[in-house]
């Protein structure tokens, strides 16, 4: 039985995805890129659809990761390759309203407190796993974690240089592939 519902959740986001959708911006809404909004979820259905995976750090109340939103990710050839080329992990370093069930929760010598929601789970992947703390901040890795390229995107809302990234990586990506 576990097996059938981890495979579900490789093809559809299932963790924290009626807590989070909320907070999808108007702008984004339509056109229709799946979000998963737990890493360790996304990591399991990069591997299974061999996609390379966007690990995106925003926040709800992060202004330029709207900007980027609204300027980059809006743009046809933007929207259409996250939509079909990548698997996409919308991380909100703010969603402390979304409460961590009691056996998930831990203390964590990272952030130096117990982390008890979305939020701390997601300041200690930030920190730990990827050594940083900004947003907007955008990762591409593999299926199994590792990085395709060793920089971080940051705030750019120039939707060429995106797009040009973007194909970056996923030739990268495919290039590792054979």
């Amino acid at each position: 039985m576990m097996a059938c519902c981890v495979a579900a959740s490789a093809q559809h986001p299932v963790k924290y995805v009626e807590q989070m959708r909320p907070y999808v911006p108007r702008d984004i809404q339509p056109l229709q890129i799946e979000m998963y909004y737990d890493y360790e979820e996304a990591l399991v259905a990069a591997k299974s659809q061999k996609k390379p995976l966007i690990v995106y750090f925003t926040g709800v109340a992060c202004i330029n990761c709207r900007k980027m939103e609204q300027l980059v990710w809006t743009q046809k050839g933007v929207a259409n390759r996250l939509k079909n080329d990548f698997v996409v992990a919308t991380l909100y370093a703010d969603a402390t309203y979304t409460a961590l069930p009691s056996s998930q929760q831990y203390f964590s010598k990272a952030i130096n407190r117990k982390v008890e929601n979305l939020a701390h789970k997601i300041w200690v992947l930030q920190d730990s796993v990827f050594h940083s703390n900004s947003q907007p901040t955008y990762y591409f890795v593999d299926g199994t974690g590792a990085l395709i390229v060793p920089d971080p995107a940051q705030y750019d809302p120039d939707p060429v240089v995106f797009t040009a990234l973007l194909d970056k990586v996923k030739d990268i990506y495919n290039r590792g592939l054979k």
